[in-house]
């Protein structure tokens, strides 16, 4: 069965896009492993805002190239946002505030990335219509994911688990 009718997905690199939802997945599961939780009502979430608070400064720390020009690229293109305006739904640049750490903004934007894509901001008009700033993105934010498990002991083994 395919479901790929029902969306203009060819237009993005599939195998990227199915990289950066796996990822960002164990990525979130190992934060709640190693105690980066927060409760919402209840449920379960990922503290992401802990996270970045223990990693604070370290992103200078990463000497590799990749992880370098994702940053760069996600701080100078940040996504954008969805928001609503008289009943319709509109695109605002990303507003992050000054007093963040940059591995809080930075990784603000990288969920913000997964959040367009997860809950369908990028196929309103049924076409993704900046394909390859929003596949530059996604590469960005993979990276930052990837760098980020360099910082972390615990997250670096519980995602060991994952590597084949």
């Amino acid at each position: 069965m395919t479901i790929f009718k029902y969306a203009a997905p060819d237009l993005l690199d599939k195998d990227l896009v199915f990289d950066f939802i796996w990822f960002y997945s164990v990525f979130e599961c190992a934060l709640k492993q190693e105690g980066y939780l927060k409760s919402q009502k209840g449920i379960a979430n990922a503290d992401w805002k802990k996270f970045t608070i223990d990693i604070k400064d370290s992103f200078s720390k990463i000497e590799k190239d990749s992880f370098k020009k994702a940053v760069e690229y996600i701080s100078e293109n940040p996504p954008k946002q969805q928001y609503i305006q008289y009943s319709k739904l509109k695109w605002r640049n990303l507003n992050i505030k000054d007093k963040f750490s940059n591995e809080e903004r930075v990784l603000l934007m990288v969920k913000t990335v997964r959040n367009n894509l997860f809950h369908g901001g990028k196929y309103q008009e049924g076409q993704i219509l900046e394909v390859e700033r929003s596949s530059e993105l996604i590469n960005a934010a993979l990276e930052i994911l990837l760098g980020c498990v360099s910082l972390h002991k615990g997250l670096t083994e519980k995602l060991e688990k994952y590597a084949v």
